[in-house]
């Protein structure tokens, strides 16, 4: 799965007829802010071919200054407004982006509840996750049911990465270690290649084909990019 960010992304070059590459696009960003929230959504074009497996990803944030009520009412506005992007054509896919504190993990686990219940069966739901969540408190044991896929992200780790590199480098298993590679996808970064490297020479076992591998580029995907991801990384 290729992310596609806030950029103007012309993803036409993929061949989709084996079903192997998909695009999570950045559908809208949803702003929690004091008691109110706010939606923005996509500004960029995206170009994909006809067919392509698309996930529509609902970025959330919190206003740094003024902090957030986690009310009920935003509780509710985040669940409609995420729900409506199965609705846009060619989605078979939603995700949820939320670097969700520890103190308001009830809401978070309440918002995917309610998302799940409230999307189409058809539609997948997944999240992404800290990689610091999957080294060692995997909370998200607790969704377990609810969710069809959980995305670890490793790649602007901060100062968490030197801690999850020796972790993986030590050959030390993940969290979600016992979960099928269907349940936990792995999320990557194509500028950080020594971090893909570290997962396929410590904990192989994991790195195996057929799991789903998301990859986010920090400019945009051309076919050349591509190409050299899947012949020199993966």
């Amino acid at each position: 799965m290729l992310w596609a960010w806030e950029l103007p992304h012309r993803i036409d070059f993929i061949d989709d007829s084996k079903g192997e590459i998909g695009v999570a696009y950045l559908a809208q960003t949803l702003v929690l802010t004091g008691a109110e929230w706010r939606r923005t959504p996509r500004l960029q074009p995206l170009v994909v071919p006809d067919g392509t497996y698309l996930e529509a990803v609902s970025r959330i944030e919190v206003d740094r200054r003024r902090g957030a009520d986690y009310s009920e009412a935003q509780l509710d506005g985040l669940v409609r407004s995420i729900v409506e992007t199965a609705d846009r054509p060619g989605v078979r896919s939603v995700q949820i982006d939320f670097d969700c504190v520890r103190s308001k993990r009830g809401f978070y686990k309440t918002l995917v509840k309610r998302i799940r219940s409230s999307l189409p069966s058809k539609t997948e739901l997944t999240i992404t996750c800290l990689a610091s969540w999957v080294v060692g408190d995997y909370w998200l044991a607790d969704l377990r049911e609810d969710v069809d896929q959980v995305v670890p992200m490793f790649f602007r780790m901060g100062t968490g990465r030197r801690a999850v590199l020796s972790h993986v480098g030590g050959g030390r298993s993940l969290a979600c270690s016992d979960y099928s590679n269907e349940s936990v996808a792995f999320g990557f970064s194509v500028d950080e290649v020594d971090v893909i490297e570290r997962f396929k020479s410590g904990i192989p076992k994991q790195f195996t084909g057929d799991r789903r591998v998301y990859l986010f580029s920090p400019g945009l995907w051309n076919k050349r990019s591509l190409s050299k991801v899947k012949e020199e990384i993966l």
